[in-house]
């Protein structure tokens, strides 16, 4: 996954990966993804809010969204009464739920519109998942931000992820895909 994940991120920033395939139906591009995840976590981190599960708390209660656990599901979806649900894995780590339910909500920010109904990952590599990963990085993990820890924390990706509230492993793709060497 990290190395698909890096792969499609690469292709994304040398412009060599559409973004939509109906550019009237999703005009979204890398610079619009990151600036809506810049945008919401200036909005939700406030107020001296560090950890990501105080931030989604108050995503879900302004927006009426729900958080379940599920055998293995990771998946956004909407139930019969419309309200929107995210279902994250009842065996993962609460570090790796963080980018999940910041990738999830990539979806609802990113591609909500009154007829979708239902997003999980299916393993290929759609647009709508790219653009849910690169927001759900930059929501947690802000490019400026997570350059100059990398520098203060001598470019320890447990020290990353213990700041920004998410797995090693998404510290260090994250690391990967800014070209930030590994100590």
């Amino acid at each position: 996954l990290k190395e698909c994940y890096f792969k499609l991120e690469e292709k994304t920033k040398k412009g060599n990966f559409t973004f939509a395939n109906n550019p009237m139906e999703h005009a979204m591009n890398r610079r619009i993804v990151i600036d809506t995840a810049k945008k919401l976590r200036g909005q939700y981190f406030t107020d001296g809010i560090k950890n990501p599960r105080d931030a989604f708390e108050r995503i879900f209660d302004e927006r009426g969204i729900r958080l379940e656990y599920s055998d293995d599901c990771e998946r956004i979806h909407r139930d019969d009464n419309g309200q929107w649900i995210i279902e994250v894995p009842c065996t993962s780590s609460p570090l790796r739920d963080n980018f999940t339910i910041a990738h999830e909500l990539g979806h609802l920010f990113l591609h909500k519109t009154e007829e979708s109904k239902e997003f999980h990952r299916s393993g290929e590599p759609k647009t709508e998942e790219v653009e849910a990963n690169i927001f759900a990085a930059e929501f947690l993990m802000p490019e400026d931000e997570f350059k100059n820890k990398a520098k203060e924390f001598n470019n320890s990706e447990r020290m990353l992820a213990s700041y920004f509230g998410v797995s090693p492993a998404a510290a260090l793709v994250r690391m990967a895909v800014l070209n930030i060497d590994k100590n």
